[in-house]
Formats: C-alpha cells, structure tokens, sequence
C-alpha cells in the first residue's frame, strides 16, 4: 500500500487545480492512502469523491505578526516533524501562483521516500533535494501538477469534476428552496481573499451594474459569497442590485461549496470558488484583472473569462510570458460592466 501525503498549504484553488492528479492516482492505485495537510477547513468535497483518505487542518499562522506568529510557527514546526515519523512513501506540493519555497523546505522536512514539488530553472539547489518537476512554460495549473506524476501514471487524465455533495440535514431546506425557486441562480463572488492585493477585484460598483443589466433580462436571484472580511463590499453589492439575492459571508467553506453546487451560473474574480464552480460543471463567467488565464482560466468547456489588460503582475508570471496577447486593453477598475454583460449573454448560450 502506498501512503501519500498532499501539502496544500498553498491555497482552496491550488488544491482544486490539483484534485485530477489525486484522481489518478486512486485510480491506477485504488489500495492507496492519501492524507492531506492544509490551513483551510476540512474540504469535504475531497472526501465524498473518493479524493483523498484523511484531512489535518491546521491554524494558518502566515498573516499575523511578531509574538503570536513565532508562537504558532514554532508549534507548526514541530508538528510537522512529528509528521516525518510517518515516513510517507511520497509527498506533493501543489503548483501554486506564488512563491513556496517555504513548502518545498517543508517537503524536505517531513522527509517522504519521494517528494515531488515544482520549480524553476532559478531553483538549482532544490534539484539536490527533491525528486522534481520543472516549471513548464504556457500550461494550465492543472497539467502543470499532472507532470508531477508522470512517472507513476502513463498519459494521466485531466478530468475535473467533483460528484454533487452530499448536503447535510441543516442545509435541506436551502436545497429544497434552490430547487422550487424558478429564478435562474447566479454565484457571485466579488472579492478573493481579504490578504490579496486590491488590484484582482473588479470594482463593487461595476458588479452592481452587472446584475442590474442581467435581472432585466431574465429572472434572478443572485448568491452573494464572501469572506467576512469582505462583508462591506458584499453589503454595498447587496443594497445596490434589485433582484432577488441571498448573502452567505463568513460561513463555513463546506457548506458554501454546497450551496455552489445548487448555482445556475457563477461569475466571479480569478478565485478558489470560482473554480470550485467549475467542477459542477456550472457555466462560469472567469474575471481577470493582474492574474494570467494561461495559468488559471476556467478549466471547464462551458465556461468563458474576460482578461482585462494585457499586464500580469510579475508574482503571477512564473516563468511564463511577461504579457497576455489577448486581454482586452484597459485597467481592471476600467472594465465596463456592459462589456462583462455582453459575455455573460454568451454564456447563456452555452
């Protein structure tokens, strides 16, 4: 049996660009056990489809400061080395969009038999430690992790789907309601995490815009997600459309997923629900500001993205090229709602 440890400390949306890579290898290794580490909460949905056998959660110390950090590292720390005693025979680290040397250290730490991780052609000393991967220039997040297991997986399968969760009795209601309602349900996530920078979201102003033009013409109630750390954008958002909405901010991450799961449509900034819209299958309308779609567009045939500007932050590059060919050229704050409906219309059409 082969015992193999997921690191996904790197974020939700880095985990679900990595969940094809998990599903192959409980296909072509059904006795296997996957455990995986994280920051965020439990993921359920890895669980229900089979994706991985055991989650640890652990507190994400990485934003606060001084005492209360060095005292939370330090317990991580040794927790992590208590994990190196489980001698995993092979550990992962998902590809992520910003800089883990940190995680690959900590793939060294935990010391599995393998440790696959990714890496650029700048990271010669990691080649010393790790079994490696090298960062591919103009590929999909999802087949950068699909090379890692091209030594145990002869042409791994990208699918990417998760089945339906299974809601818990709390949340029947909210099913039942979802489905008698004939309003078209859209997802709306107007925000990405509180930590990232302002320049990924498109203006709250614009969204409101948005919805306005869409509820004229077909009837919505849209669902509003976010952090509780985005609760005044999500506010304002609320009070300013005039259909139907619903606000579900600062709630459980299972849950939300859960009630993703129930969306029409989902139109978002480049962000982890966004792409957890994608693997129901959801229609997804994907906004882009500094971040690349080359990298992480909506990995699903029936959803679409906007790339405004043709800039992409240098955090965001990777390796890859320094400019998107094919972005619509203004700033993301720029980017007119009436464009953004226009495409919503197609997706409609999808």
């Amino acid at each position: 049996m082969i015992n193999v440890l997921i690191i996904g400390f790197t974020g939700i949306g880095n985990l679900v660009f990595f969940h094809p890579v998990m599903r192959n290898i409980k296909s072509h290794y059904p006795d296997c056990k996957i455990t995986l580490i994280t920051f965020n909460s439990k993921l359920d949905i890895l669980v229900q489809n089979n994706l991985v056998d055991k989650i640890h959660v652990y507190p994400d110390f990485t934003h606060y400061n001084s005492y209360k950090y060095i005292k939370l590292l330090t317990k991580f720390i040794l927790q992590m080395i208590k994990l190196r005693q489980k001698r995993y025979d092979i550990s992962f680290v998902p590809f992520s969009g910003t800089s883990v040397s940190k995680y690959h250290l900590l793939s060294w730490l935990i010391n599995a038999k393998k440790r696959y991780i990714h890496i650029s052609n700048k990271q010669i000393f990691f080649y010393r430690l790790f079994n490696d991967c090298k960062t591919t220039e103009n590929v999909h997040d999802v087949f950068q992790n699909l090379n890692l297991i091209r030594d145990m997986v002869k042409n791994p399968s990208p699918a990417f789907y998760f089945k339906k969760p299974v809601l818990r009795e709390e949340d029947q209601q909210l099913f039942q309601n979802a489905v008698d309602s004939k309003l078209i349900k859209i997802g709306l996530q107007p925000g990405v995490k509180a930590h990232f920078d302002d320049s990924r979201r498109w203006p709250a102003e614009k969204y409101i815009q948005l919805i306005n033009m869409i509820s004229k013409k077909i009837e919505v109630c849209v669902y509003l997600f976010g952090v509780e750390e985005e609760r005044e954008i999500l506010d304002l958002i609320s009070s300013g459309i005039t259909c139907e909405k619903k606000l579900f901010c600062g709630e459980n991450l299972d849950k939300v997923i859960d009630v993703i799961s129930l969306m029409d449509y989902f139109v978002g900034n480049d962000s982890s629900l966004l792409h957890i819209a994608t693997t129901f299958s959801i229609p997804v309308l994907g906004l882009y500001g500094p971040t690349n779609p080359t990298r992480t567009a909506p990995f699903t045939s029936n959803s679409i993205f906007i790339k405004a500007s043709k800039f992409i932050n240098p955090k965001y590059q990777l390796g890859f090229e320094s400019d998107y060919k094919n972005g619509v050229d203004v700033n993301f704050d720029e980017l007119s709602a009436t464009i953004v409906y226009k495409r919503f219309c197609e997706l409609l059409k999808c």
